[in-house]
């Protein structure tokens, strides 16, 4: 039985439909994928950005620019864990050595004494559950770990060699389409450019309003969270 040409045309709209629909399917099963290429294509343009005023400052090198920037990165990063870790460390052993006599004196001012043997004893029973929600935990931050090695990895091997991964890139698209497909990257790269750069000086003002916020009203170790 031979289609009409209107028929013809349905089949035709209802499999580019069923084909989108099975790309955005695919999108998001790796989603994740995508957001760690992104991620790792975010990392070369940072340090660019952190490389082109030192190489000729210092007169050096391309590659020793962004090796420069890549340490000095790690150091800033790794100053912030190191701040505010031990913000967190101290005060959490400032609460454990509260803690104890707080809840003793809560008890005994409202006769929660046998209240808190029975939350002691359900304790006990929930040990189990306790320990099974700890391996996730464990294991997301192991996941987290891995994601951020190997987009940091990928990130270095990108910026390395750049007009490399340009180049391949562009072999994906068909020979008529690649000027199009060039120019798209390079707008695409400058508008992520611009948009890390807007979020540097808002992440600036921020930490600065935050530091000088919290040394105003006297919190204690006030740069650890403003960085």
């Amino acid at each position: 039985m031979a289609l009409r040409p209107g028929d013809t045309e349905l089949l035709r709209r209802a499999l580019l439909l069923i084909g989108i629909a099975a790309f955005v399917l695919l999108l998001w099963q790796i989603r994740n994928v995508i957001l760690l290429i992104f991620a790792a294509v975010l990392v070369p343009i940072i340090l660019r950005l952190l490389a082109a005023p030192i190489a000729p400052t210092l007169r050096i090198s391309e590659a020793w620019g962004l090796t420069l920037a890549s340490l000095l990165l790690a150091g800033f990063i790794g100053l912030a864990f190191y701040l505010f870790g031990s913000e967190v460390i101290g005060q959490g052993q400032e609460l454990a050595r509260i803690l104890p006599d707080a809840w003793n004196t809560f008890k005994e001012r409202f006769g929660l004494a046998a209240i808190g043997q029975e939350i002691a004893n359900q304790a006990n029973d929930q040990q189990s559950a306790l320990l099974f929600n700890v391996a996730g935990w464990v294991f997301s931050a192991g996941t987290v770990v891995i994601d951020l090695v190997l987009v940091i990895v990928g990130g270095l091997y990108i910026a390395a060699a750049p007009d490399l991964y340009h180049k391949g890139l562009l072999q994906l698209f068909p020979e008529g389409r690649r000027p199009l497909a060039e120019d798209t990257l390079v707008t695409a790269g400058n508008a992520l450019r611009l948009w890390l750069v807007g979020q540097l000086a808002a992440m600036v003002l921020v930490g600065t309003l935050t530091g000088l916020g919290l040394l105003i009203i006297g919190i204690p170790a006030p740069l650890a969270p403003a960085l």
